[in-house]
């Protein structure tokens, strides 16, 4: 590396690929670009050595590139590509990005075979495009140029049935959409220490390669954007402030996160350790180390120099005031809510104080983000991060299904454990990172009260706060404040209720491993040698003072300071604190109440997006106006924003031939949809999930895309070759019995839940799905959103009814609605405020439906729904997830759900038995009556496959599949569903 000294006062290096801080005395122009550039060389120099020539098992797809577009060790890179893509791919957006950074950086120097077989892959697999923003970023961004690499490509060129120029069209429609979102209301993953990098990557790739000048442009600006997001509250690289998406890792050890790493090569900030910096060292994805780096270096990106200067800058102490929003909320969005577009959210009042030698930063606490939030925290300066744990946090431990099917559209019964397969400290006792709607924070200055009102059935009573390792003496005073301090910060934490001192890892979760590779990975390195104390009561609270140390004569002067503050507080009937600060500033907070500082409550209503002595911006404006100085830099969203060029006509649907053979004995052909198997962990892993058929042989053979999160299909009413899979990704079709297959539907529709033909009108169907019921009046082939007279919009059952011509029901998360002019408008039906999981309508009386529900059982109605009847009292506040109508007899019906089993009726729902003995286990999804064998019932357990029954529930008979975790049966053929 050439150091020049006229840019750089001192850049020390240590033994390997260790860089220490740069201590910078220019910040002019030049010699900020100068030094950037630099540190882009060096990255890109590291890649390039990553690839060894004879090794093909050495190497990222980002080292990849780097040797491709630079032309340097260009055979051992192909070598080494070819091996990587020499099997079946898997990862889904994890593995697009990093296709398409080769696709991109590589250039002319990608050899043919590489070419033609990468272009393959786009038209075999099907990356799912997973379940949050950053995941759609990933994709999407991947998506438009993989589009653009392949202009005038048709839909049999891709996975998912569309054109290149449809995929550029979908793809550029969410950017632009999520841009509007983020730059108008905040990030819902917002100010994460890990998923900052995923989202610079998606943007570096749009910024580095996007041919349309003004779409490029915009991706460059909204990287401006992040990156100041992320320089007004960084201290030497670390990431302060209250933060969505954190691991326990990046929450103890804030010097190993992505964020970190970025700050080394934006502006110079901390150190540079691949081994010890870059958290996806830790993954198990080989493809995917040192990702953000090494992209943004590859795409050209250089941020404008007045982020370095407002990332430096740190003379004097401010307050950083931000808004941000919530991931979308599907379900129990709370009063708090409110909607943008068709989705709801819910905001979060950030409120960051950035002194020279730490930061304190707070959300305002409840539920802000599932499963990885950090409330508050402080962190402080130090030298060598890296190996520190500069930090010092409180959180009120909380899980339950309220809040994942808040932010997943899983059954409540499961939510949890889905969620714990890659976030496993979820719900352990001493898990670290997390939010509570237990607990409200705020924040005045340099202190901070949290209070805490915890109900008796929650999981767990106690409030932690964290001591790291890294902490020097720790005083416990008489006066019932705890003193510590932290290199160049005091700390005063006053707990309300007395508690115990326990190791971090007082369950020994996390040491052991289980908690996933980017939670346990290199535990021993920074998870060790910390404490926390547990104070253990429901009505709670705790006031945090921290201050400079630079401020006082010595450690015994600021808690002499501190003991001499005014403080009062009570847990009854509520939880209720003054305090006055060291600054003069009384702080007063009541729990349920809005807080007060100096008897006027905080104006949420005018929260600002961005308000700092370095950035302004107005909720709603799009608009970003940073400040250093007598400088201004302006980002505009508002202007350059060209409509997404207009899609090429859908390709025209092939003659139906159907690919089901009839069976010998002229049978109807079975299908099952499953949602997910045992083994699959998150959306990122490898997935046999999926639609399959089941052969005369009794084996099942999978047919369809294997796409995630498959809750439903259905056949169409004549012609069986026409069959729609409601996902997670939208909705897929086939015209030609599964040889072919064309996603119908854009970005906006996500989360299917279910799906039928009408009946009486075979080219019509309907959807329904989290986010609102569908339309369509081409068999499939085009969607609406049909929303009249609905307010919360979550749905997950659906009946057409069968002899009334226009009238759908539906179940949503409060009850029932009906539709009587095909689905343009929606009423209530009687029936309880309560989340319906699946309806069926006789057929062999279509006045009687069936609906059952979480929590309030199973309900029938014998008038087409305008009246309905609890029944089956032993399920009467059970989680019911399946029902059954027989085909043969009216007043046989069946229901399952969470450890009820089996249930069945055979006198229309007035009496009840157990139909369950000899099934794995009584956790049941999916039932349906064989429109042929009179008796024969089938059902899908919870990951112990599918069994069928002969004899109405008395004894049962394995039907494969196992380990599936079934969505939907349908028989094909006979114009009857379950």
């Amino acid at each position: 590396m050439i150091i020049r000294p006229l840019f750089l006062c001192t850049l020390l290096l240590m033994a390997g690929p260790h860089l220490r801080a740069e201590r910078v005395t220019d910040l002019s122009d030049t010699a900020i670009a100068q030094r950037y550039e630099q540190r882009r060389k060096f990255i890109l120099d590291q890649a390039v050595a990553a690839v060894v020539p004879g090794d093909p098992a050495k190497g990222s797809k980002f080292d990849i590139a780097a040797c491709l577009q630079r032309g340097e060790n260009v055979e051992a890179a192909l070598a080494r590509l070819a091996h990587l893509d020499g099997g079946p791919p898997s990862g889904n957006m994890f593995w697009v990005y990093p296709t398409v950074a080769v696709m991109m950086a590589g250039g002319t120097t990608l050899d043919e075979p590489s070419r033609t077989r990468i272009a393959e892959l786009w038209r075999t697999y099907w990356p799912s495009r997973g379940d949050t923003e950053n995941h759609w970023v990933l994709t999407y961004a991947s998506l438009y140029l993989a589009a653009q690499a392949y202009p005038g490509a048709g839909p049999e060129r891709w996975f998912n049935g569309k054109s290149s120029a449809e995929n550029m069209a979908e793809a550029r429609d969410y950017l632009e959409h999520w841009m509007d979102v983020t730059t108008a209301h905040g990030q819902g993953e917002y100010d994460s220490p890990n998923y900052l990098e995923e989202y610079a990557v998606g943007l570096s790739l749009l910024a580095g390669w996007a041919q349309d000048p003004v779409f490029r442009e915009r991706a460059r600006r909204l990287l401006d954007y992040l990156f100041y997001d992320y320089a007004v509250e960084t201290l030497d690289g670390l990431y302060g402030g209250a933060h969505s998406r954190v691991y326990p890792r990046h929450i103890m050890a804030p010097g190993r996160t992505a964020a970190a790493a970025l700050g080394w090569l934006l502006f110079g900030l901390g150190d540079y350790e691949p081994s010890e910096r870059q958290v996806t060292r830790h993954q198990l994805r080989e493809e995917l180390p040192e990702r953000g780096a090494k992209i943004i270096a590859l795409s050209g990106y250089a941020p404008p120099p007045i982020l370095e200067r407002i990332a430096r800058d740190r003379s004097k102490p401010y307050v950083e005031r931000e808004l941000k929003r919530t991931r979308w909320r599907m379900r129990h969005a709370g009063p708090e809510s409110f909607v943008i577009g068709d989705k709801r959210t819910a905001p979060v009042y950030k409120y960051s104080y950035v002194d020279p030698d730490f930061i304190l930063g707070s959300s305002q606490g409840g539920l802000l983000q599932p499963i990885q939030q950090s409330t508050w925290n402080l962190i402080w300066r130090t030298d060598h991060a890296v190996y520190r744990c500069p930090t010092f946090f409180g959180t009120q431990p909380f899980y339950s299904a309220i809040e994942g099917s808040m932010y997943f559209c899983a059954d409540p019964d499961v939510v949890t454990d889905l969620i714990v397969r890659s976030k496993a400290d979820y719900n352990s006792p001493d898990k670290l990172p997390g939010g509570s709607p237990y607990e409200q924070v705020m924040q005045s200055g340099t202190a901070l009260i949290a209070l805490q009102s915890i109900p008796a059935p929650a999981a767990f009573h106690h409030t932690t706060l964290f001591f790291s390792r890294d902490l020097g003496e720790t005083v416990e005073d008489a006066s019932g404040w705890i003193f510590t301090c932290g290199g160049p910060v005091y700390i005063a934490y006053r707990p309300f209720v007395a508690g115990e001192w326990k190791p971090n890892d007082w369950t020994g979760f996390l040491g052991r491993g289980g908690g996933g590779i980017l939670i346990s990975g290199d535990f021993n390195e920074w998870g060790t040698g910390h404490r926390c104390y547990v104070s253990t009561a429901r009505q709670n609270g705790y006031v945090v003072q921290v201050a400079p140390a630079r401020d006082f004569p010595s450690f015994a002067a600021f808690q002499q300071a501190v003991r001499a503050l005014p403080l009062a507080f009570t847990l009854a009937p509520v939880p209720t604190a003054t305090f006055t600060a060291l600054d003069g500033t009384v702080l007063h907070a009541r729990y349920g109440d809005p807080p007060a500082v100096n008897g006027a409550p905080l104006d949420y209503a005018h929260w600002p997006l961005f308000e700092s002595p370095f950035g302004h911006a107005v909720a709603g404006e799009n608009k970003l106006t940073l400040r250093h100085g007598e400088e201004t830099y302006s980002l505009d969203f508002t202007t350059n924003r060209n409509a997404a060029p207009a899609a090429a006509p859908a390709a025209p649907t092939p003659p139906a031939a159907s690919a089901i053979p009839a069976a010998p004995d002229s049978s109807p052909t079975l299908f099952a949809a499953v949602a997910m198997t045992g083994a699959q962990r998150n959306t990122s892993t490898p997935s046999d999930s999926g639609l399959y058929r089941r052969q005369t042989s009794g084996e099942w053979v999978h047919t369809g895309p294997r796409i995630l999160g498959v809750a439903n299909v259905a056949i169409h009413p004549t012609d069986p070759a026409v069959q729609l899979i409601a996902s997670a990704d939208g909705i897929v079709r086939t015209a030609d019995g599964g040889r072919t297959w064309r996603k119908t539907t854009g970005w906006d529709v996500a989360d299917v839940r279910s799906i039928a033909f009408d009946p009486a009108h075979p080219a019509r169907a309907y959807a329904v799905t989290a986010w609102g019921p569908l339309r369509s009046d081409d068999a499939g082939q085009t969607w609406s959103l049909t929303q009249h007279g609905l307010d919360r919009l979550y749905c997950q059952a659906l009946v057409v009814d069968r002899e009334q011509p226009d009238r759908v029901l539906i179940g949503m998360e409060q009850g029932l609605y009906a539709s009587t002019d095909a689905a343009a408008s929606w009423s209530r039906l009687d029936f309880p405020a309560v989340p319906v999981a699946r309806l069926a309508q006789s057929p062999v009386l279509p006045s009687v439906l069936i609906a059952v529900t979480t929590g309030r059982g199973a309900w029938v109605s014998r008038d087409r729904g305008a009246s309905w009847t609890a029944v089956d009292a032993d399920t009467a506040t059970a989680n019911l997830y399946a029902t059954a109508l027989s085909p043969h007899d009216a007043a046989l019906m069946a229901t399952g759900g969470w450890e009820t089993g089996v249930r069945l009726s055979v006198d229309g729902g007035r009496s009840w038995t157990d139909g369950s003995g000899g099934l794995p286990n009584r956790r049941i999804f999916v039932l349906a009556f064989d429109p042929v064998e009179k008796n024969r019932l089938w059902a899908s357990t919870f990951e112990e496959g599918t069994f069928y029954s002969d004899d109405l529930g008395r004894t049962w008979n394995d039907g494969g599949l196992y380990g599936a975790y079934g969505a939907d049966f349908v028989f094909a053929g006979t114009g009857k569903r379950k």
